[in-house]
Order: structure tokens, then C-alpha cells, then sequence
């Protein structure tokens, strides 16, 4: 916030306080942390041709949880944590309380977690050791784990994700790159980092059934993944038509509300 123009940022503090009440978010949020006043909630990310698969993975997805138990929908809060910089504080949460409930709730499922990581939480050089340290307290291998980097993050931060990723993929963890296509698409990006799975943008995904430019480029996305070992999940997947357009491409994976809605990560549980 220091090169924050201060009639902004003035602005800003008044709408929090607003809001939510909070006359000093910063510390409020930190009670939230300590008093794990957030709820996790996944949504399932599926097998787009029909195949036997042992693990279902999920992107976790975060709701907060007010005093009077009421949640709260990220796009309330995590404005106003990103604002006050703790976005890799909410991400470092979630990652722990995420492998500690594998360990007590999974009963031998396979699991596969997907994370929207902050870009400053990828390019944290004490990121992987405190992964490592949480993954061996769980008893847990780092595969359960999958990193999902928004490309626009990953281009302009380069110098500094990349050696993360990379400690992070010796661990075993998997590598996603989010919202491929919103923009420009950078493949080389996309392969220096080696990118275990790429995220096709909703916005593509939506209009992939009435836009043949859309559907293009999803081609044109999975094609060159397809042949870079890369696995392609379609987001905003919506109903059928798109689906079976999905399959016709190739694309791996699909995730929507078409498919399944968010629901509370304990209706996962063994």
C-alpha cells in the first residue's frame, strides 16, 4: 500500500469500514485466521471422456464465516484481504488446514487438491518449506498438491515464480497455469515452467458453442498442450452442448456450475 494514491486509498478504507464494520481490517482479518473463521469448500474438476479414475480432484474454494455464522462469498472479502496484502497469509491457511483434514478425514480416498495461488504466495523463496513441512506432518505426498498460477501472474513475475516452482515440483507437487486465453497466450510461459495442467479460460469456455474465433482457440489451446504432455481444463462449463464440444477438442478436464456447484469440502470426507 505504500505507492497507494492516497485519495484512493482513503476511499478504499472508508468502503471496508463500511462494509464490514472493521475499523482496522488487518488485525480483524488476523483474528479470523487464528479463530479459523473460514469454511473450505471445493468444486469438483472432472474427467471429460469417461474413464476409470481412483482420484477425484477439486479446486478448494474459501467462504468466511461471520459471528453470526453467516458466510460471506469471496468476492466480499478477499478484496479487502488482498488489499491489505495478506492474500499468501489466507493461501498458507488454506494449504494447511487443507492437508490437515486429508490426513483426518480423507479414510484412503485419493484426493487431489487444486489452489489459486496468490502470485505473491508463488514467489515466496520459504513457500516450499513450509509446504514440505506440512506435507510430511500429514504424512502425505506432494502430488496431492496442485499449484494454479494465473498466466498474466506467471509472465509478470517470472524471475521470481519460477525458482519456487520449480522446489515445488521436486517435492512432487503439480503445477497449473489459470486463465490461458483471457489474453495473449504465451506457450513459451507455459513450457519453461513445465505446466502440468493448463486452464482455459471461462470466458472462452462460455462461448465456445456460438463463436467459432472461441472455439479456435480452445482448439488451437489444447492442441498445443495435447502435444506438450500438458493436461487442459475447461472452466465456466455450463451444460451439455459445451461438454460434448469439449470432448470432440480432446480437452482432459471440465469444472462448472453446469457440472457440479461449489460445496463444503466435509462432503468429501470418507
Amino acid at each position: 500500500m505504500a505507492n497507494e494514491d492516497p485519495s484512493r486509498q482513503l476511499y478504499l478504507e472508508s468502503l471496508i469500514s463500511n462494509l464490514t464494520g472493521w475499523d482496522n481490517p488487518r488485525q480483524r482479518l488476523a483474528q479470523a485466521f487464528s479463530r479459523d473463521e473460514f469454511i473450505l469448500y471445493h468444486q469438483r474438476i472432472w474427467p471429460v471422456a469417461a474413464q476409470n479414475s481412483a482420484q477425484t480432484f477439486v479446486e478448494v474454494l474459501v467462504r468466511h464465516q461471520d459471528e453470526e455464522r453467516n458466510l460471506t462469498p469471496p468476492g466480499e472479502f478477499l478484496p479487502i484481504i488482498e488489499y491489505v496484502g495478506m492474500l499468501p497469509d489466507l493461501d498458507r491457511w488454506v494449504m494447511r488446514r487443507v492437508m490437515e483434514w486429508y490426513k483426518a478425514e480423507a479414510h484412503g480416498r485419493s484426493l487431489r487438491f487444486s489452489f489459486n495461488a496468490d502470485a505473491l504466495t508463488v514467489s515466496d523463496p520459504g513457500l516450499p518449506d513450509y509446504v514440505a513441512d506440512h506435507l510430511s506432518r500429514n504424512d502425505l505426498a506432494g502430488d496431492v498438491l496442485c499449484f494454479e498460477i494465473p498466466e498474466i501472474e506467471l509472465l509478470a513475475r517470472a524471475d521470481a515464480i519460477y525458482p519456487v516452482v520449480k522446489t515445488l515440483q521436486q517435492l512432487g507437487c503439480r503445477i497449473a497455469i489459470g486463465s490461458v486465453g483471457r489474453q495473449s497466450v504465451s506457450f513459451k510461459a507455459i513450457q519453461s515452467v513445465a505446466a502440468d495442467l493448463v486452464k482455459i479460460d471461462g470466458a472462452l469456455i462460455r462461448d465456445l458453442s456460438r463463436d467459432k474465433v472461441a472455439h479456435g482457440k480452445v482448439n488451437a489451446i489444447n492442441r498445443v498442450c495435447q502435444s506438450a504432455g500438458i493436461e487442459t481444463v475447461a472452466e465456466f462449463v455450463e451444460d451439455a452442448e459445451t461438454l460434448d464440444k469439449l470432448k470432440a477438442i480432446g480437452v482432459n478436464y471440465a469444472q462448472g456450475y453446469g457440472l457440479s456447484p461449489p460445496a463444503p469440502l466435509s462432503d468429501l470426507a470418507g
